[in-house]
């Protein structure tokens, strides 16, 4: 489903941080913040299975029984959160900010189809294929090759998901 604002902001700043490719895949639903961090993988690696649905929207709040000043202070924060979400969600989709905006407006449902032309996600599949259990490219099925003692030269290499040793030891060093 969907999220509070302020922990999915932490793991989309984990998720940028990542030194390797990070994969999201929609099961059933991805609403509101969800959508956000399903937008928010790698390009090519954001998947959406046929029968899933999508939904962006603006921030909503709500304020019971605040003072005027508590009520501006609130606002001001908001709007800020919406702006930063509108950012995010440009970055990762390729929209203009002002696509954004008005696509958020409202509560946005999207089929699968509706969200790839949005640029939430990149491709619509099975659980196999966002699982890597069968090549995009050429549908083989990797079981198969096991069975063929790994020699399916049809194969895609699967070592371009993986970050190299450079990558994990200045992740590493930074981290510390």
């Amino acid at each position: 489903s969907g999220g509070l604002v302020a922990a999915g902001l932490a793991i989309h700043d984990v998720m940028r941080s990542m030194p390797c490719p990070v994969r999201t895949v929609c099961l059933g639903k991805a609403y509101s913040m969800a959508a956000i961090l399903l937008a928010s993988g790698t390009n090519g690696q954001r998947y959406c299975l046929p029968n899933s649905r999508v939904m962006i929207h603006q921030p909503s709040s709500s304020l019971s029984r605040s003072s005027a000043s508590d009520v501006a202070i609130h606002a001001a924060s908001v709007l800020s959160t919406h702006k930063k979400l509108v950012d995010i969600i440009s970055s990762h989709t390729g929209q203009s900010s002002a696509i954004v905006q008005e696509a958020i407006d409202r509560d946005n449902y999207m089929s699968p189809e509706d969200a790839k032309k949005f640029g939430v996600v990149d491709v619509i599949g099975s659980i196999d294929l966002a699982l890597d259990k069968k090549s995009p490219s050429t549908g083989n099925d990797d079981n198969k090759n096991k069975k063929n003692g790994g020699n399916n030269t049809d194969a895609p290499k699967a070592d371009n998901n993986k970050a190299d040793d450079t990558d994990l030891k200045n992740w590493e060093k930074n981290s510390n």
